[in-house]
């Protein structure tokens, strides 16, 4: 079912685009919108709901909710791609909706859970279930035309990271006044909305109006992953590259983030005024990344994104580089902010290098995979930087500007390989 125009104001009919795939990018972008909303407010009701179910210490604590984050995301991370392909065989609207009634339905059930264990449980539904980054993603490349595509995505991108500066402090409001379950029934509900919108707006279009742009290994229309990952000459595809430097950037800017406030303390930060510092430093870190998504977005009309790429990546190992030397407690934040920004211009890269370089009939598998290893690489963050951590945060720092320097190199080398082939 789509919306028609009977019945509908005049005032919400000039907002909905008439053209389809327009439409299509609309729908996607309210949802990723609302979602991010709702999905933002998890982070800091979910200690509060295990810590309440519980009534245990705060170690026990720290773990369940460790434990409910990171199996989400490594669940996701694993199905991904599973998810991808099911959608490029039987559609992607149905994926979507599918991903958001789950989250929804998730959402709802951790008001009502009574043990840390059925909070981690219902999220494990969810990472298995309700997988939306693939499913959006996917919705996003195939309604998209070659040259708007990186458009698209950065326009995408940057609305499901603005609901991130809004949605923790809007939960936290909602939660002191009327408590956390209420919070997440209302998140339920501002999902609910962005399915609805997903219902009456999005279209698949047929596979015949599928326009992509150079494929590799791959036939147009044709659901088929074996050529994927690997091209003639043995070199590996653009896809597994943009798979690395995505995964890589999420591993990189989590790991940090987890740390921020602990890493403000050590270098000097004010400890009465360090939970403002530190968020105020996550909302601008998170604002950064929305603009710089959208920006790229249009600018990779103009440009070569694989240029933009090199760019990006090159500005990412000197602010990492400007962490590893800071030694106040502003020099990391204006570190991270530009940081910030790189990773949503490298994200959105990676995600229009990425699917644009297999056939339309493959992208919604080739989303599962970029999604996956963004998933991966933001689960494996925190992980790795908390041990790290226990070094030296100099250290976190240190890998981090290793990893960066070694994408640089890459990506330009597979650029040449690229050009000379």
């Amino acid at each position: 079912m789509t919306i028609s125009s009977a019945g509908v104001p005049r005032r919400i009919k000039r907002l909905i685009p008439a053209d389809r795939r327009a439409r299509n990018l609309f729908s996607i972008n309210i949802a990723g919108l609302l979602l991010s909303v709702a999905m933002s407010s998890n982070l800091p009701l979910v200690p509060l709901v295990i810590q309440r179910v519980s009534g245990g210490t705060t170690a026990e604590v720290t773990f369940w909710t460790g434990l409910s984050f990171g199996v989400t995301g490594l669940l996701g991370a694993l199905i991904g791609p599973i998810w991808g392909r099911l959608a490029d065989q039987h559609g992607h609207k149905v994926m979507v909706m599918r991903a958001l009634f789950f989250i929804g339905l998730a959402q709802a059930a951790i008001a009502f859970a009574s043990s840390p264990e059925q909070v981690v449980a219902i999220r494990v539904m969810m990472g298995l279930l309700g997988v939306f980054s693939v499913a959006s993603i996917g919705a996003v490349t195939t309604s998209s035309r070659p040259q708007e595509l990186g458009q698209a995505i950065g326009a995408f991108q940057a609305m499901s990271t603005l609901g991130g500066v809004f949605g923790p402090l809007a939960a936290g409001i909602i939660a002191d006044t009327i408590g956390p379950s209420t919070a997440f029934l209302l998140a339920s509900a501002t999902i609910a909305i962005a399915l609805l919108s997903v219902y009456l707006l999005y279209t698949d279009l047929p596979r015949s109006t599928g326009e992509g742009l150079r494929a590799e290994g791959s036939k147009k229309g044709v659901v088929q992953t074996s050529g994927l990952f690997r091209m003639s000459g043995g070199y590996p595809t653009t896809l597994l590259i943009a798979m690395a430097v995505l995964s890589l950037t999420q591993f990189s800017e989590s790991g940090v983030n987890s740390l921020l406030s602990l890493i403000l303390k050590e270098l000097g930060a004010p400890e009465s005024n360090l939970a403002t510092i530190a968020g105020l430093s996550v909302s601008l870190i998170l604002l950064a990344m929305a603009l710089s998504a959208l920006a790229v977005g249009r600018l990779s009309r103009r440009f070569s994104p694989a240029t933009i790429l090199t760019v990006a990546l090159t500005i990412s190992t000197l602010s990492t580089l400007g962490l590893l030397f800071s030694v106040v407690w502003w020099q990391v934040v204006v570190s991270k902010v530009l940081l910030g920004a790189m990773t949503g211009v490298i994200s959105t890269l990676c995600y229009t290098i990425g699917a644009g370089s297999v056939a339309v009939g493959n992208r919604g598998t080739a989303a599962g995979y970029l999604a996956s290893s963004s998933l991966m690489g933001g689960a494996a963050g925190p992980f790795v930087g908390g041990l790290v951590a226990g070094v030296s945060f100099q250290a976190v720092f240190g890998i981090n500007l290793v990893l960066y320097s070694g994408a640089t190199v890459v990506n330009l080398v597979r650029r040449r390989q690229t050009s000379v082939g």
